[in-house]
């Protein structure tokens, strides 16, 4: 398959984690304009200029070029925040992606091109089954768009006709053939069960799959991240974000997207969260290296009660890896869950708010 579209609490700290997995479907995500690798949308239309207002590209910061450093797309769900794929901020800092807001056409519009202050991946992302494939984005300035309303229902919309947007390959065949101007296309939700059948364990609660039966229209490389929309009384709503295929627009196989609706906590919560707090580890109101000091001896501290309680009375609570023992194996992986908690720290809290 193909990519598409390629507190200190422990909410906090999760932010970042990624799970493992099993094998699993190809990212929509990165065209070859330069040495990217993302999908595009195959059968649609050119969009007009304000029509889709809060959709965004994610831009290779080393790139000034909008068109050859366009790697995902995006959602602009308030004026500093942006949805997109899992898959398309794994492995990447803040200083690797800018987000660019308020333009159609890449090669000729300006927009508003800004950097990314943080990255907020989903905890339980799994990077080989790309289930729980969404990330947020935090702008370092907000953005003129009007923000996207995002879906919060229980319906499956089975059966109803989405719009779907993005610069990714028009060419099913993969001949790099992506376009200056935005593109857009129609495709019906289709039941969970149906897509469950072809692309197995990889579709949860959390996937929404579209498209038709004989193929033609769907999302390909470089339209990862983007938006799929469903009409409403007063305008669209986002309910999906491209995540992946099996090729693309090919028949028997629909897109696979992100159900926006099944993350509403995640996203609520990560808008929400105090983040000026979580970073300032000593509690003296001034985000400095001191913090990073506090923290490390948080983590030691919370190390040498684990080991005290749990290690070395053999308790259950120090059997981490569940083998029925406790052993130097726990303790390791012990001290790996503290450094990685404080790494994630550093990333989701302390850094940005440092810079």
């Amino acid at each position: 398959m193909q990519l598409r579209k390629t507190l200190v609490t422990t909410l906090t700290l999760t932010f970042l984690f990624a799970g493992a997995a099993d094998a699993g479907p190809l990212k929509r995500f990165a065209h070859e304009r330069i040495d990217a690798a993302t999908p595009k949308i195959i059968g649609g239309t050119d969009a007009q200029p304000g029509d889709w207002p809060w959709i965004v590209a994610l831009i290779q910061s080393g790139i000034s070029d909008n068109f050859q450093g366009q790697f995902c797309g995006g959602t602009l769900i308030a004026p500093d925040w942006v949805v997109t794929a899992a898959h398309c901020t794994d492995g990447k800092s803040p200083g690797d992606i800018d987000v660019l807001a308020g333009v159609t056409d890449l090669k000729n519009d300006i927009g508003e091109r800004v950097a990314v202050k943080r990255i907020v991946q989903h905890p339980e992302f799994n990077s080989r089954n790309l289930v729980n494939d969404i990330s947020l984005l935090q702008l370092s300035s907000p953005v003129s768009p009007t923000p996207a309303a995002t879906d919060v229902g229980p319906e499956t919309h089975e059966g109803e006709l989405a719009t779907i947007i993005g610069w990714g390959d028009t060419d099913p065949t993969f001949r790099n053939d992506f376009p200056f101007i935005l593109q857009q296309a129609e495709v019906p939700v289709i039941s969970n069960t149906l897509c469950q059948s072809i692309y197995g364990s990889s579709i949860t609660n959390g996937s929404l799959c579209a498209g038709y039966a004989d193929g033609g229209k769907d999302t390909c490389q470089g339209d990862s991240g983007g938006p799929l929309v469903l009409p409403t009384a007063t305008g669209w709503e986002l309910a999906g974000i491209t995540s992946f295929g099996n090729g693309c627009a090919q028949p028997g196989f629909y897109g696979v997207y992100t159900r926006v609706a099944t993350y509403e906590t995640y996203i609520d919560d990560s808008l929400n969260f105090d983040y000026v707090a979580c970073a300032d580890a000593n509690g003296d109101s001034v985000i400095n290296a001191d913090d990073i000091t506090a923290h490390k001896a948080d983590g030691r501290s919370e190390l040498i009660t684990w080991i005290n309680n749990c290690y070395k009375t053999g308790s259950a609570c120090g059997d981490l890896n569940e083998d029925g023992q406790v052993t130097r194996a726990d303790l390791f992986l012990k001290w790996i869950e503290i450094r990685n908690a404080h790494n994630d720290w550093l990333a989701v809290c302390w850094t940005p708010e440092a810079s």
